[in-house]
């Protein structure tokens, strides 16, 4: 129904009244409670249902439609609440999987280094045995025997 018509038979309605009734709901405030940026007085939903040839109730909302809807947006934010609860504790799982796999590398990183200073000390006394050694004398060319290949 065109947003001028009804406010032209909403006027029309409040000068009917006695006393009259003046009438506020131009086409601009109607357009605006149409998209929920205005709301209604009680007063204007008379002059409305009066225009309509309704009763007021007719015009409201089913309450119990109304509260399901409401519960409708609640449940939905409840469910963006636990998917956003549900990310963070993954998040902060494979963080902790995270710190568990760089202890372990990190003993056995540990376990490397011992050995590595193991073989260290291992090699400094082979080290120190050799150099306590007398050299052996080098042979000469001439002390080499070479067997021809048959």
């Amino acid at each position: 129904m065109p947003q001028r018509w009804l406010a032209e038979e909403c006027t029309a309605f409040g000068r009917e009244q006695e006393p009259p009734i003046v009438s506020w709901l131009t086409r601009e405030v109607i357009a605006k409670i149409e998209t929920g940026r205005r709301r209604v007085s009680v007063d204007e939903l008379a002059i409305l249902a009066g225009a309509l040839g309704v009763s007021m109730t007719e015009l409201l909302p089913d309450l119990e439609e109304a509260f399901n809807g409401t519960d409708a947006r609640r449940a939905d934010t409840e469910k963006d609440r636990a998917r956003q609860e549900a990310a963070r504790i993954r998040g902060e799982t494979e963080f902790a999987a995270l710190v568990m796999r760089a202890g372990a590398l990190l003993e056995h990183l540990d376990g490397v280094l011992e050995d590595a200073a193991g073989t260290r000390a291992e090699l400094f006394g082979a080290y120190e045995r050799l150099r306590g050694m007398t050299p052996a004398p080098i042979p000469t060319a001439g002390a080499l025997s070479v067997v021809p290949p048959n």
